[in-house]
């Protein structure tokens, strides 16, 4: 199997350190110069690497989902449906014998543009019809993922990798060494006509929760597109009707 080559973070350490960058590694794209700094070296957006046969890629994990149906009265309903996703492997091999573990990290920090791999994820839905009416609210929980990445770390001799908060990619030791776990929640509710018309109101974080500080995510500017997008936005309302005919 192709994968990333593992050598981009030091290639980005040595763009920063004005030295070579590894064989195969060029800087394609880089950012704008800081007009408060202007004689700073710019950021680097983009750097191309090569990719590499591995030795292996493992994932391993556990899908869990549990239904219920509960008639309540003839007219009165209860549904709530549970699914969540346990990650306990997630290693790679580049083919020279170490193991790069990314379970829980930000890694792979370069193929996942630094959304890495929460250990849990899940949601939990609990729908309530009575009549033409329904009422909805679906919870959503993300792990919190430790801002370390094991394809941005050298192995030492030993071919072991520090994934210690030593190595938070944001440089401030065990200071923000974790993004926190994300919560949230939202409603819907939806009244039923006829056939043909129905009419529905949404909230979207419902409880206006806020994303996790995440300094060291590069696909969003301090925080995680991919699990806290919603977190961002915070509190949305809609409201519209949909018709059959």
């Amino acid at each position: 199997m192709n994968v990333a080559g593992p050598n981009a973070g030091a290639a980005r350490a040595a763009n920063f350190a004005g030295q070579p960058l590894p064989a195969g590694y060029t800087a394609a794209i880089v950012d704008a110069p800081d007009p408060l700094f202007p004689n700073a070296l710019p950021r680097v957006l983009v750097i191309n690497g090569p990719y590499v046969n591995s030795g292996y890629f493992k994932t391993q994990g556990l899908d869990f989902s549990a239904t219920v149906r509960a008639p309540i009265t003839g007219d009165i309903r209860f549904f709530s449906r549970l699914d969540a996703n346990y990650i306990d492997k997630f290693n790679v091999d580049f083919g020279n014998g170490v193991v790069r573990r990314y379970v829980g990290t930000l890694g792979p920090y370069e193929l996942s543009s630094g959304a890495g791999t929460p250990r849990w994820r899940g949601n939990w839905q609990n729908t309530l019809e009575f009549g033409a009416f329904s009422v909805t609210a679906t919870a959503y929980y993300v792990s919190r993922i430790k801002s370390v990445a094991a394809d941005e770390v050298d192995p030492d001799d030993a071919g072991n990798i520090d994934l210690s908060c030593d190595q938070n990619l944001y440089g401030t030791g065990d200071d923000a060494c974790y993004i926190k776990r994300f919560i949230y929640a939202d409603l819907n509710a939806s009244v039923k006509v006829n056939d043909s018309y129905t009419f529905f109101v949404n909230v979207n974080n419902v409880t206006n929760a806020r994303a996790p500080i995440a300094p060291a995510s590069y696909f969003g500017t301090n925080y995680q597109p991919t699990w806290h997008y919603a977190g961002v936005i915070g509190r949305v309302f809609r409201a519209g009707a949909s018709f059959d005919f």
